[in-house]
């Protein structure tokens, strides 16, 4: 796995949610993370992510399971739903962006090995403001994500470009 970490940008673990503690400085929050077991290349974190203080962005995800990661956004176009890529996900100040099944979310690619509910992965999440987040993100069976899916248009739909 490569890491890149902007110089000076200290690193805050997060077990499975919390904050990150930055002197006064940005921090998003994590909670309820999750990613479904998968026995094939590729598998999908969910996660609710909270901007403190300003707006933010996600940037970047690394994962020793994975060979890449990418940020996934779902857009209706004429009732047809479109997965696309995108370089960040906004992360307006105050609200929470629901990464779920749906809408927007962290693809895990290429996969080392499948991913068996009940186990753990570690997933290093990127901010444009805010310090990087490690999350020990539960693997869960995909009937468990049924209860996240989010309707297109809602919060966790939105995209940053970039």
């Amino acid at each position: 796995m490569r890491r890149v970490a902007a110089l000076g940008a200290p690193l805050v673990f997060v077990v499975a949610g919390g904050t990150a503690c930055t002197d006064g400085g940005p921090a998003v929050r994590a909670a309820d993370a999750a990613v479904g077991a998968n026995p094939g290349d590729s598998a999908a974190l969910y996660v609710d992510l909270t901007a403190e203080g300003s707006d933010d962005r996600l940037t970047s995800a690394t994962c020793d399971c994975a060979r890449s990661t990418s940020l996934h956004v779902t857009e209706d176009r004429d009732g047809i739903l479109l997965m696309l890529s995108t370089a960040s996900i906004e992360l307006p100040a105050g609200d929470t962006v629901d990464l779920s099944p749906g809408g927007s979310h962290v693809m895990l690619e290429d996969l080392d090995s499948p991913l068996i509910a009940g186990s753990t992965i570690e997933v290093t999440l990127g901010f444009e403001r805010s310090p990087e987040l490690l999350l020990d993100v539960p693997v869960v069976a995909l009937e468990e994500l049924a209860e996240r899916v989010t309707a297109p248009g809602a919060a966790g739909d939105g995209a940053g470009g970039g």
